[in-house]
């Protein structure tokens, strides 16, 4: 049976199988705000309920199939949003009870129905389960607040309008050091010693009233004094009518991403650096070359006594300081012509204390700790990784004026691939050089300049700051990686890693290489020999050119690698020896080569350059009779050619 309601009338389900002459709850209702639907079961109640939503079923307790009270609690499994209440007789009170206990909200009295107290009890039912559903709602969101609050791995702090923490979670309790106790009335300055947090707070509402919100990085102090930066996003907190009442923040630590972001930037700027000192050097040693060797084509013609030679000789002395400040600056650039070679970093290490000793003097103690269990083979140049130790000695010594220890140490470590950042060494099997001093550290804006060539914290004159950056240099350029750790008063200590190799590559190719030697009395016989030379800058291929044909040579000259190409079908058969800058605009020197070389195969190579890389050279020539470092002087270039020219290799 169902009555029609007014307009906007609550959904009622009654199931009541009472028959006889007492008036019914149907009856009882007829005419007031309800839409009833009626039904003589408590199966059919619960068909209804579920293709149907109602906003109170009024269950009767002696329903055949209902078990008494226990209706209800099947009612209330079934629904959680349909406000329940029980009839009972008035010998059944209580069961009315009971059924509130199982989860009705009221129970309804059949011999008293009366119209305006069933109204007011219904009502009061549906009003109640709704603000117990919104209740539940609620608790449930707190919860899950709750639980986002805490699980966050963000420290949230929040304030009130005089900036008073009043909540925290555990996150802040871990990255502050405080407990929630501790910050809890506290202003944040608590965590920001050292900053002006006034115009910080000003800074911030500011920001919060104009846009909604603040976000920026703020350095912190723990409670045990370490520091840190937080990136940290500032959220206003409003009443109900809108007013600022509070702030919510969040706080993520970035100290970790800051530090590796300032060593990628650090690494990048000095491979910037690296790159302008290599171009510098490069035409520099050009320049270089034409001053050393026309000192020694003009030694030749000054005859022995003659007051000039003692002029030209200085002129000399400082073209090879000149020469030796150049050579620094592709060590830095990672441009210096690499003599790769098998060594043994513990050997080397040994070998070297004594050199170590005396450069420490009597006040500062030196001593060797080498991984003698096993060897630790690198491929290095050797003469380079002595001169790396030497600068290192040289900075310790004077980082410990009153004396102190120097400890030089050598071990065996792997780097994992998740171990790996951007600015550190790449995963793989590294040979550990430890370099450690007991001198006066370094704070972090000297630590930030380091590696910079000409970067030096002595006096005016007292040294010129490329030591460190050769080392830097040698070392990347091996492959290697440099860690420094240092701070004031606790002296320095310096981590090369240098890929460890285990033995020699079949097949490995090395050029021979020359170190700069003074001119010879004695003048290099010459020969009548065709040689091709390739150079783009005039004035070295002018110096070669009058060096050669005076000693007899026949000389044919090309600015380019393509210049040349062009000679070769004309000049090939008569061509003994080219002589190629390795670097040049267009075609590279050894392209030049390999044409040469498939053209006549008996023909000699040698290889020019004063910036030049490992990758370049390990491309080697099987023709390649050496390589000619510039800058050289006059007798350098004659005897490599005669000794070129001599060769009966293949």
């Amino acid at each position: 049976m169902t009555v029609s309601p007014p307009p906007l009338g609550h959904r009622l389900l009654v199931a009541d199988s009472r028959s006889g002459t007492d008036r019914s709850l149907v009856e009882c209702l007829a005419g007031l705000p309800f839409e009833i639907e009626q039904v003589t079961s408590l199966a059919q109640a619960l068909a209804r309920l579920e293709s149907k939503s109602f906003d109170a079923v009024a269950v009767d307790v002696g329903l055949p199939d209902g078990d008494g009270a226990k209706a209800v609690s099947v009612l209330r499994e079934r629904t959680r949003g349909t406000a329940v209440v029980a009839l009972v007789n008035v010998a059944e009170r209580l069961t009315g009870v009971e059924a509130m206990q199982l989860g009705a909200e009221d129970y309804l009295v059949k011999e008293h129905f009366d119209p305006r107290l069933a109204e007011r009890t219904l009502l009061a039912a549906i009003d109640r389960r709704r603000t117990l559903l919104e209740l539940e709602r609620a608790e449930a969101q707190v919860r899950r607040q709750a639980l986002f609050f805490e699980s966050v791995s963000d420290a949230i702090l929040v304030a009130d309008n005089d900036d008073r923490i009043v909540d925290c979670n555990g996150a802040a309790e871990r990255i502050f050091g405080f407990t929630r106790q501790e910050m809890i009335g506290q202003t944040p300055s608590l965590l920001r010693a050292g900053l002006d947090h006034p115009s910080l707070r000003k800074e911030i509402v500011e920001a919060i009233e104009r846009e909604g919100r603040w976000f920026g990085e703020i350095p912190f102090v723990a409670k045990d004094g370490r520091t840190g930066i937080n990136e940290v996003l500032v959220m206003p907190i409003r009443d109900e009518a809108g007013r600022f009442v509070g702030t919510f923040g969040a706080n993520r630590d970035i100290t970790e991403r800051k530090r590796l972001e300032e060593q990628l930037r650090h690494a990048q700027a000095l491979e910037a650096v690296g790159r302008l000192a290599g171009g510098v050097a490069h035409d520099f040693n050009n320049l270089l070359t034409t001053i050393l060797g026309y000192c020694d084509v003009m030694m030749q013609d000054l005859a022995e006594g003659d007051p000039l030679r003692s002029s030209v000789r200085e002129i000399r002395r400082a073209g090879e300081r000149a020469a030796a400040l150049t050579r620094q600056l592709l060590a830095f650039g990672r441009k210096q012509v690499f003599a790769a070679q098998l060594v043994d970093l513990n050997a080397l290490v040994e070998q070297t204390g004594d050199r170590l000793r005396a450069a420490a003097g009597d006040r500062v103690e030196v001593r060797l700790e080498p991984d003698s269990a096993r060897r630790l083979l690198v491929r290095v140049d050797e003469a380079l990784l002595e001169q790396i130790l030497l600068n290192l000695a040289a900075n310790a010594v004077d980082a410990m004026p009153h004396g102190g220890l120097m400890v030089l140490a050598t071990a065996a470590v792997r780097v994992e691939g998740e171990d790996g950042n951007p600015s550190g060494p790449r995963a793989g099997e590294y040979a550990l050089l430890t370099f450690s001093d007991s001198g006066s550290g370094m704070d972090a804006e000297t630590r930030r300049h380091l590696f910079e060539p000409f970067f030096t914290t002595k006096e005016k004159g007292a040294g010129r700051g490329l030591g460190l950056a050769s080392v830097y240099g040698t070392v990347t350029q091996a492959g290697g990686h440099i860690d420094v750790s240092s701070s004031l008063g606790s002296g320095t200590t310096l981590r090369l890693f240098l890929p460890r190799v285990a033995d020699r590559p079949s097949g490995e190719h090395e050029l021979p290489l020359k170190k700069p030697s003074a001119p010879a009395e004695v003048a290099e016989p010459g020969g009548r020999e065709v040689v091709l030379v390739v150079e783009d800058d005039e004035m070295v291929r002018r110096l070669v050119r009058q060096v050669l044909s005076s000693r007899g040579y026949q000389v044919i000259e090309a600015a380019s690698a393509e210049q040349a190409m062009a000679l070769l079908p004309t000049a090939q058969a008569s061509v003994d020896l080219l002589l190629t800058d390795l670097f040049m605009s267009g075609a590279s020197g050894i392209d030049l080569a390999q044409e040469f070389i498939r053209r006549s195969p008996r023909g000699r190579v040698i290889l020019m350059s004063g910036y030049a890389d490992e990758a370049a050279l390990q491309g080697g020539m099987p023709n390649a009779a050496g390589f000619l470092q510039k800058p050289f002087t006059a007798d350098q270039l004659v005897r490599r050619v005669r000794r070129a020219l001599h060769s009966t290799e293949n």
